[in-house]
């Protein structure tokens, strides 16, 4: 993987991304019938935006099928088709070592279309966020976190979770949601690093609970079994341990003071 590499603003940005997308309008020839606009999109589009110096052109045809004579001409300039790369509905591609542009290739007023406008539309709306000292390096916006984080909150209570994450994860911002049981049950993550495991248990035959963490490569540790039923150890405690009579700790089962298992004397 690159190194991501944040740059201050290149006014040269805008003019990358006319040169590639004449390049690339010339290299499709017929093909181009098939598309309905190109658009300069990502943080390189926001003019006085710090970003990755790497131009993302997003193309838009009236179905993805549409791109796929596109794909041939596209390779030829230099680009390596990578398909859908985990995103269904695209054709993406990338150019140059390190990375140089990205071209997203998608349904126009498509989802994925509309939600990667927005976001450089939101910050040429606003350019006092751009413009603003609090803001315009890494250190200024350490320095006033609080300012930030406000901002941040402001624009990302107007979206819906699923499409955030995939917007943010599409821009490689390390974010994610705050898990729920069930959605630490479901993540793919959690599964591949057996942080989930399988233990028996006395009354429902197994359970799952979370694994030792850290796991130690000589000594990983391991749950043997579950908590087992409630009581089973309270008649051995109270008399090993608080020297209680058998017939005392029967007159506090009797009394509901104390739980004892059943099963066990």
């Amino acid at each position: 993987m690159d190194p991501i590499v944040i740059a201050n603003y290149d006014p040269a940005w805008p003019a990358r991304f006319d040169e590639e997308r004449e390049a690339i309008v010339a290299a499709l020839g017929e093909a181009t019938g098939s598309i309905v606009a190109i658009e300069h999109v990502g943080s390189t589009s926001v003019p006085g935006l710090a970003a990755k110096p790497i131009i993302d052109i997003m193309i838009g045809v009236r179905q993805v099928a549409d791109g796929v004579p596109c794909i041939t001409p596209i390779v030829q300039l230099g680009y390596e088709c990578r398909g859908e790369f985990g995103i269904p509905g695209r054709l993406y591609f990338r150019k140059g070592e390190p990375r140089t542009h990205h071209i997203h290739m998608v349904a126009h007023e498509g989802e994925f279309w509309q939600r990667h406008l927005a976001f450089p539309d939101l910050l040429r709306g606003r350019p006092d966020l751009v413009e603003d000292a609090r803001s315009s390096t890494v250190l200024a916006r350490a320095e006033h976190h609080d300012d930030m984080d406000a901002q941040v909150a402001e624009w990302v209570v107007r979206h819906d979770l699923a499409p955030l994450e995939q917007m943010l994860n599409e821009a490689e911002v390390p974010a994610t949601r705050i898990f729920t049981i069930a959605d630490i049950y479901r993540d793919p993550h959690y599964k591949a690093r057996g942080a989930l495991v399988e233990v028996p248990d006395d009354d429902l035959g197994s359970v799952t609970l979370a694994a030792p963490v850290p796991r130690l490569s000589r000594t990983p540790g391991r749950i043997r079994k579950s908590g087992g039923r409630i009581g089973q150890d309270t008649r051995r405690v109270l008399a090993e341990l608080a020297g209680l009579s058998a017939d005392e700790i029967a007159r506090l089962e009797r009394a509901g003071v104390i739980c004892c298992d059943k099963g066990r004397a």
